[in-house]
């Protein structure tokens, strides 16, 4: 739970280059090119979702090709009409935009799941022999010239050759894979989450800021069709979760449960809807050990037993504060998982 800000991970380029890159991608992308005004294919790409409403989408419509005005109601095939693809054949390019271009870790739906992306090469791999012997049928098709059925050929191989014989009839790869032990892949352990549902706006489907990297769970278990409101948009300028709730533990007879208060009221319905949909304390309450961990040390360590820890062994109070609680509580780190609940929790705890 917490704003998604666009960070670029190239700090030498501005947002608005990066949007034109993303522009240049999508077009390069799209076989039928049906969009011939550069301008508004410009507008739909950039869209923000707190301006996407029916009287836009219609609008889009009228100009892109009035006299095909009847297939507003027709919403499905809009898409596929006017940019000649289905969604999910440019997801992929879409999602390696957003992973090359932009820096995120954590679901900003949720805040307990990482979403990065990561890279791996080859370079676990000793040598050429190595990757041969230890390979998956996966990492083997990586290579030039080697598809499904030689990288199965190559398996079968494994166990029915000698160990010389085997790397001599493969030998020819060897400077493929020497090519591809240094050049990363990229991975993604996130899904693109539509703001805007796209059945509601079909032509809004691959704007850059109506898409949104989020967990698995977020996407496809709790969120699904549900229409956020403006002020709990994550990448809204309005977005108010950050402050306009406080997570708090209460005791409830001999146990203990988190739940949240309300800090505006005006967004109440708002926030309750959004907590309620993304089943945000049941699924917290899975993490009550961090927090009961959080009180434990809370009360065994309070600021004159660290100081006087310090004192003992020359151990700034800073830096021990960082030791028992967590450098992630201590200083502030947005990114790390559940970060507003222990933020807010340590506040109660006089541990901040």
């Amino acid at each position: 739970m917490r704003k998604f800000n666009y960070i670029l991970k190239d700090k030498t380029k501005t947002i608005k280059e990066v949007e034109r890159d993303y522009i240049k991608v999508i077009n390069a992308g799209l076989i039928n090119k049906k969009i011939a005004d550069a301008s508004i294919l410009k507008e739909i790409l950039l869209c923000p979702p707190n301006t996407m409403n029916d009287e836009l989408h219609l609008d889009f419509i009228k100009r892109l090709r009035p006299i095909t005005y009847n297939l507003v109601d027709k919403k499905f095939i809009l898409f596929d009409f006017f940019f000649g693809k289905e969604y999910s054949q440019l997801q992929p390019i879409i999602s390696k935009f957003i992973s090359e271009n932009f820096s995120f870790k954590i679901c900003p739906y949720c805040g307990i799941d990482y979403v990065n992306s990561f890279k791996e090469c080859l370079s676990y791999y000793m040598n050429f022999s190595d990757f041969l012997i230890n390979s998956t049928h996966k990492e083997l098709k990586r290579l030039k010239r080697i598809g499904d059925g030689k990288a199965k050929e190559i398996l079968l191989n494994r166990s029915s050759l000698a160990q010389k014989d085997f790397e001599k009839k493969y030998s020819k790869y060897e400077s493929s894979f020497k090519q591809l032990k240094l050049k990363p892949q990229f991975h993604n352990h996130y899904t693109l989450d539509h703001i805007i549902p796209k059945a509601k706006y079909p032509l809004f489907q691959i704007s850059l800021y109506n898409l949104i990297p989020v967990c698995y769970s977020c996407n496809t278990k709790f969120k699904g069709e549900y229409e956020l409101e403006n002020c709990v948009i994550p990448n809204s300028d309005g977005y108010v979760l950050e402050s306009g709730l406080k997570f708090c533990l209460l005791k409830e007879e001999d146990s203990f449960k988190i739940n949240y208060k309300l800090i505006h009221s005006s967004d109440s319905k708002s926030i309750n809807d959004y907590m309620k949909e993304f089943k945000i304390i049941g699924r917290y309450n899975e993490h009550l050990d961090i927090v009961l961990s959080l009180k434990e040390k809370a009360e065994k360590y309070n600021d004159v037993k660290i100081l006087e820890i310090s004192r003992q062994t020359g151990i700034s109070v800073e830096e021990l504060k960082e030791m028992i609680f967590g450098v992630d509580v201590i200083n502030g780190e947005p990114d790390s998982q559940l970060f507003k609940l222990k933020n807010d929790i340590s506040k109660d705890f006089g541990i901040l």
